[in-house]
């Protein structure tokens, strides 16, 4: 997956809160990851996933580790957290 530069750059924002709540935007300068781990990661705080960066935590896209890796998986439970966010 390849993300033009000048989406990224529109979206350097953190956070944007709305009625419904705080909603993540992307932000990828400094980062050298694949992008679809960067839009992955990012997105899934929107349903309530947070950062998972122990070396103990399991592979998952929400440590920073593993990201990096370019892996598109969920930990069992960030991947609860997630189907649950969307879910509800």
């Amino acid at each position: 997956m390849f993300i033009k530069p000048w989406f990224l750059i529109c979206l350097l924002s953190h956070e944007f809160p709305t009625k419904q709540g705080t909603y993540f935007g992307i932000d990828a300068l400094g980062v050298n990851w694949p992008h679809d781990s960067i839009v992955q990661h990012e997105v899934s705080h929107n349903f309530d996933a947070d950062d998972q960066n122990s070396v103990l935590h399991p592979e998952c896209i929400m440590n920073y580790l593993y990201a990096q890796q370019d892996t598109n998986i969920w930990c069992t439970s960030c991947r609860n957290t997630v189907d649950y966010g969307i879910d509800h």
